[in-house]
C-alpha cells in the first residue's frame, strides 16, 4: 500500500439543534441552493418517512483546516424516495410520488410541490444520467420508460417503451449508464440493457453471480460512465465496449480486506474510487489501494463536489461520509497536480501514470516526461520480476530495443551485438536464470513482437536493417527457448531479418525441424530445406516423401523442382506425379513451363519396386514409365485443372498415346508370333481388351472432348489404318464427312452410329441437310476392294438392306432430296417398299404449300395495313418555320436533314435523334 495522501479529512459540524432525522436512508447534494454564494452547497438527506431534511453548507477551500458547518434548513414531506436525484445541471430533483415520477425545481423551496407524470403511474425505481440527459424508469407493469430530458422546454419526452427482460418480478434496481444503456439488476444476475434496441448483454462469465449493488464511475467520457458492481467476497469494474458490443472489465478484481466483510458504501469520486468498511475507508487509485482513512461507523458516502464541478466551482472535490443520523466527517481531495509531484519525488511511478491517463488535464505532462516516467517504471518492475506489465511499459518509454535486450544474459544475444555496448540502462541486481529466466524470455517475446510494428523514425537504412536483424534473432531464439507453438508461423512468415547463419545453427542445435524448414522458405534457401527434408527421410516415423512433394509443390525454380522430384517419381510415381497436377505455386510467380514438365516426366525411369505396386487392372493406366507419367500429367491439367495449356501440348497427349499403344502392340505382336492371323486392333473401341483398350478408349475420349485443342490434320498421319474409331473421329473434326460414314457404315458396320453422326452434324450446323444424302450415297455404294485403303467387306451391292434403307429415308423424309435418293435406288426396287417414304414425301409438300399459302395472305394483310398507316400519315401535316429549333441540341433546322418524332410532337436534326436499343 503506497503513503500517499490523495484526502485531507474534515472535521463536520453538525446543528446539535436539528433532532428531526433518526436515520439517515441517503444523502444527496445540490449546488443550487437558496444562497447566492458560490461556494454554497445544499445536504439532503432522505428517511424512510418519504421526508427530505435540508441542510446548508460552504464548501471548503484547498488550503483551509476549519471544520465544515451544516445548518438546518428545512424539511420537505412527501417528496423522498430511494431513487431521488437532484439534477443541477436539469435544473430539477427527479423522484417518485404517489406511485408516479414527479419532477421538483431546484433549489427546493420550503414547501416543495412535485409536478407528477401521469404516464408513469406505476412507477416502483428509475435512475438518470445526468450529463446525457437521459432517465430509465421500471413500473410495475414490467415496462421500461425511456425518458429524454429536454433543457429547452424543461421537461421529460418519452424516447421508448420496453418489456422488463428475463424474470420481471425479480428487477431490483436500475443504473443508467449512457443515453443508450442502463444496467439491470435482478436478484439472480445482472445485464447491461440497450435502451434503444431493447437487447439484452451478460456480463463476463465470472461476474454472474447475484451481486450486492452497482455503482457508476465517471470517466474520461462525460456523455458514458463505466460501472462497479461487488459482492460479498470482492468487487471489479466494468464498461461498455461499443466497437465489441460486449462488456469488458477495466482493471483487476478489488477483493475486501480479512474480516472487514462487504463494503457499507461504494462512491466512484474521480479519479479515485472510495470503499467505505466499519472501520476505516480506502482510497484506490485504478484499483489500488493508495490511502486508507480511519473513519469510524462510515454509512453512506455523498460527493459534495466532484472533479468535474471543480470547473465551475473554484472548490476541492469533497466527499461527505455520513456516519450516524446527523453525523458527518468530510475527504477533501488534494490538488492532482501537488499529488502528482509526491508520486513522482516518492518514485511511485505507477500512480504517477494512472493520475497523468485518468485526469490529463490536471496531470498533464509533455511526452518526453511521460515517456521517462514510463521507463523508471518499467525498471522497478523488471527489478520486481514483473516482467509482462515491465515490457508494457518498455514499449510505451519507446526506449530502443538495444537497451531492453542489455538486460538479458549474453547468450540470448547475437554474435554481433556491437550496437548493445552503448546499452546505458542498469543491469538487474540478480542475474536471470531458472524459472525467472523463463518468465522474462516469454514477456520478452510479447515486447519483441509489438516491437516490431513499431515505426522506427529517424534510422538510416543500414541502422534500421540492423536493428531488425538484431530484433528478429532474439525473438527467434526466445521462441526456441521458451517452446513457444508461434516459433514455426514466426519463421515462416513474410522474410525475417533474422542472421540467417545464426537461425540456422540455433534450430538445428535446439532440433526444430519444422521452424528451419519454414525459416529456409521464406528466406527462399530452397535447396537447404529441400537437403533438410532428405536428411530427415532416415529419422522420421512418418512417409517423408510426403513432406518434401509438399514443399516442391509451392516452388517455382524448375532445376530445383526437377532434381528433388526424380528419386520420388521413380520410387512413388504416383505420389511424385501430384507435385505437377497439385500445383501450390503463389499467383505472384510465374509457374514452370508444361512443355519442361512433360520432358522431364518422359525421362523419368520408374524402379521395378514401384512397377509392381502400380500395375493394377487390365482396364487400368500403371504408371510404369515416363511415358505414362506424362500422359496422366497432361490428362490431369487439360481435364481438371482448368489451367490454358498450349494447343501443342494436346497434339503431344495424342502423340504420347499412339507411342503407347504402338509400343504395347510390339510388345503382344513379340509373345505371338506363331499366330499370323492374330488381329490386334478391334474395330470398336469399346470391345477392346487389356491395356491396350484403355489406351484407345483414353485417346478416343480426349479425340472426341470439346476441351481438346489437337491439330487433326497433323495427327492422321500418324494414327495407324486399322484403328479405324480413331481416324473417323480425326476425319470428322477436318470436316471430310463422306470418309466417316464410310468407314462408319463400311468398315465398323454399325449404321446407327453413322446415322447419329449425321444428326449431330445437321444439329451443330456443321454441315446442312445433304449430310443424309450423302449418307445413302455412302450405304448404297460402297467402295471397291481395289479403291479402298481399308479392309473390304464381300458383301455385293444386293445384300444391302432396302428396308434399313427406307426407314432411313422416312425418318430424314424432310430434309432427303428425293430426286437424288430415287437416283441412287437400285432399278428393279419395288414401290411398295417405299410407299410409306413418298407417302410422308407428298404430306410434307403438302403442308409447305399450305403454310406457304398462309404466309401469303398474311403478308397482304400487313401490306394492307401499312398502306393504310402510310395514307393516314401522308394526311398530316407539320408547319416548319424558319425560327424552327431542333428539340435536342436547341439548334435551328436551316441546312441538312432532320425528322418529326410524332410521338413527342417534336422537330429533330436526324444525327441528334436518340440511339436505337
Amino acid at each position: 500500500m503506497s503513503t500517499t495522501t490523495a484526502y485531507d479529512v474534515l472535521e463536520v459540524e453538525n446543528d446539535r439543534s436539528y433532532r428531526g432525522c433518526k436515520k439517515a436512508e441517503r444523502v444527496l447534494v445540490t449546488l443550487k441552493g437558496p444562497s447566492t454564494s458560490p461556494l454554497a452547497a445544499t445536504v439532503c438527506m432522505g428517511d424512510g418517512s418519504s421526508n427530505l431534511h435540508t441542510f446548508t453548507t460552504t464548501l471548503p477551500s484547498t488550503t483551509s483546516s476549519e471544520p465544515i458547518a451544516l445548518r438546518f434548513q428545512q424539511q420537505s414531506k412527501r417528496v423522498y424516495h430511494d431513487s431521488t436525484q437532484l439534477l443541477d445541471a436539469w435544473g430539477v430533483g427527479v423522484t417518485i410520488v404517489d406511485g408516479k415520477l414527479a419532477l421538483v425545481a431546484l433549489p427546493l423551496p420550503k414547501d416543495a410541490a412535485a409536478t407528477p407524470l401521469d404516464e408513469t403511474k406505476g412507477a416502483v425505481f428509475f435512475s438518470a444520467h445526468e450529463q446525457s440527459g437521459t432517465l430509465v424508469c421500471a413500473t410495475k407493469q414490467h415496462s421500461l420508460l425511456v425518458y429524454d430530458w429536454i433543457p429547452k422546454n424543461a421537461k421529460l419526452l418519452p424516447r421508448s417503451t420496453h418489456e422488463v427482460p428475463d424474470k420481471p418480478s425479480t428487477l431490483q434496481s436500475v443504473l443508467c449508464l449512457s443515453s443508450d444503456m442502463a444496467v439491470l439488476i435482478y436478484k439472480r444476475k445482472t445485464t447491461l440493457f440497450h435502451l434503444d434496441t431493447g437487447r439484452s448483454l451478460d456480463l463476463p462469465p465470472d461476474c454472474r453471480d447475484p451481486v450486492l449493488g452497482a455503482v457508476r464511475l465517471p470517466g474520461l467520457v462525460p456523455s458514458q460512465d463505466d460501472f462497479f458492481v461487488f459482492w460479498r467476497t470482492h468487487g471489479i469494474a466494468l464498461r461498455y465496449d461499443r466497437s465489441e458490443y460486449a462488456v469488458v472489465t477495466t482493471g483487476a478484481p478489488v477483493p475486501w480486506p480479512a474480516g472487514a466483510g462487504p463494503p457499507k458504501a461504494v462512491l466512484g469520486h474521480h479519479p479515485f474510487l472510495l470503499i467505505a468498511y466499519a472501520e476505516h475507508v480506502d482510497v484506490l487509485l485504478s484499483f489500488q489501494i493508495v490511502q486508507s482513512v480511519a473513519i469510524k461507523g462510515a454509512l453512506l458516502l455523498a460527493p459534495l463536489l466532484s472533479q468535474a464541478q471543480t470547473v465551475s466551482v473554484t472548490a476541492p472535490p469533497t466527499v461527505l461520509v455520513a456516519t450516524g443520523p446527523v453525523a458527518f466527517a468530510a475527504l477533501r481531495m488534494r490538488p492532482l497536480s501537488d499529488q502528482l509531484r509526491l508520486h513522482l519525488d516518492a518514485g511511485r511511478y505507477q500512480e504517477a501514470i494512472d493520475l497523468c491517463r485518468l485526469c490529463p488535464v490536471e496531470c498533464h505532462l509533455s511526452a518526453d516526461e511521460l515517456r521517462r516516467i514510463h521507463l523508471q517504471l518499467a525498471l522497478q518492475q523488471f527489478e520486481r520480476h514483473e516482467f509482462r506489465r515491465a515490457m508494457d511499459n518498455f514499449l510505451a518509454s519507446h526506449v530502443p530495443a538495444e537497451e531492453v535486450l542489455a538486460l538479458f544474459p549474453d547468450e540470448l544475444l547475437p554474435r554481433s551485438r556491437h550496437r548493445l555496448a552503448l546499452a546505458t540502462l542498469p543491469r538487474p541486481s540478480v542475474a536471470l536464470a531458472g524459472e525467472t529466466l523463463s518468465a522474462a524470455l516469454s514477456a520478452l517475446v510479447q515486447f519483441l513482437v509489438a516491437y516490431r510494428t513499431l515505426p522506427r523514425q529517424g534510422l538510416a537504412k543500414v541502422q534500421y536493417d540492423d536493428v531488425a536483424s538484431l530484433v528478429d534473432t532474439v525473438l527467434l531464439k526466445a521462441y526456441v527457448l521458451t517452446n513457444d507453438a508461434a516459433l514455426t508461423a514466426f519463421c515462416g512468415t513474410s522474410p525475417s531479418a533474422a542472421d540467417v547463419g545464426e537461425a540456422e545453427v540455433f534450430l538445428r542445435a535446439h532440433a526444430k525441424w519444422p521452424a528451419l524448414l519454414a525459416f529456409y522458405k521464406t528466406q527462399r534457401l530452397h535447396r537447404k530445406g529441400l537437403e533438410l527434408l532428405e536428411e530427415l527421410q532416415a529419422s522420421s516415423k512418418k512417409d517423408p516423401r510426403r513432406e518434401m512433394v509438399a514443399y516442391l509443390k509451392t516452388l517455382s525454380e524448375a532445376p530445383l523442382v526437377f532434381e528433388f522430384s526424380k528419386p520420388v517419381l521413380q520410387s512413388a510415381p504416383a505420389l511424385g506425379l501430384s507435385i505437377f497436377t497439385h500445383r501450390l505455386v503463389p499467383p505472384t510467380e510465374v509457374d514452370i513451363d508444361p512443355h519442361l514438365i512433360v520432358d522431364h516426366l518422359k525421362s523419368i525411369e520408374v524402379s521395378s519396386n514401384a512397377k509392381q505396386d502400380e500395375n493394377g487392372g487390365d482396364d487400368e493406366m500403371p504408371l510404369d514409365d515416363g511415358r505414362a507419367l506424362a500422359i496422366a500429367y497432361l490428362h490431369q491439367v487439360i481435364y481438371a485443372n482448368g489451367s490454358r495449356v498450349p494447343s501443342t501440348l494436346h497434339d503431344e497427349l495424342v502423340y504420347l498415346l499412339l507411342d503407347a499403344i504402338n509400343h504395347h502392340v510390339s510388345l503382344l505382336l513379340k509373345k505371338k508370333r506363331d499366330q499370323q492371323s492374330l488381329i490386334v486392333f478391334h474395330t470398336r473401341v469399346r470391345m477392346q481388351k487389356g491395356r491396350l483398350g484403355a489406351l484407345r478408349r483414353q485417346l478416343l475420349a480426349f479425340l472426341q472432348s470439346p476441351l481438346s485443342q489437337h491439330h487433326p490434320e497433323r495427327l492422321l498421319s500418324r494414327t495407324p489404318m486399322e484403328m479405324i474409331e480413331e481416324r473417323a473421329v480425326l476425319l470428322a473434326n477436318m470436316g471430310r464427312h463422306e470418309e466417316v460414314l464410310r468407314l462408319y457404315l463400311h468398315e465398323i458396320k454399325d449404321a446407327a452410329v453413322a446415322e447419329a453422326y449425321c444428326n449431330d452434324v445437321y444439329a451443330s450446323k456443321v454441315g446442312d441437310a445433304s449430310i443424309y444424302t450423302l449418307f445413302l450415297q455412302t450405304y448404297m455404294r460402297p467402295p471397291s476392294a481395289k479403291t479402298s485403303p481399308y479392309r473390304m467387306s464381300n458383301h455385293a451391292l444386293s445384300s444391302i438392306g432396302l428396308a434399313f434403307v427406307a426407314k432411313f429415308m422416312l425418318r430424314h423424309a424432310a430434309t432427303i432430296d428425293v430426286a437424288t435418293a430415287l437416283e441412287l435406288l437400285p432399278p428393279g426396287t419395288e414401290a411398295a417398299a417405299l410407299s410409306a417414304y413418298l407417302q410422308r414425301v407428298l404430306e410434307l409438300k403438302v403442308e409447305a404449300r399450305r403454310t406457304a399459302q398462309v404466309q401469303t395472305q398474311l403478308l397482304k394483310i400487313e401490306n394492307l395495313h401499312v398502306r393504310s398507316q402510310l395514307h393516314a400519315a401522308q394526311q398530316e401535316s407539320v408547319d416548319i418555320s424558319a425560327q424552327s429549333t431542333c428539340a435536342v441540341c436547341s439548334r435551328k433546322l436551316e441546312r441538312g436533314a432532320f425528322l418529326y418524332d410524332k410521338d413527342e410532337g417534336t422537330l429533330l436534326h436526324y444525327a441528334c435523334q436518340p440511339s436505337l436499343p
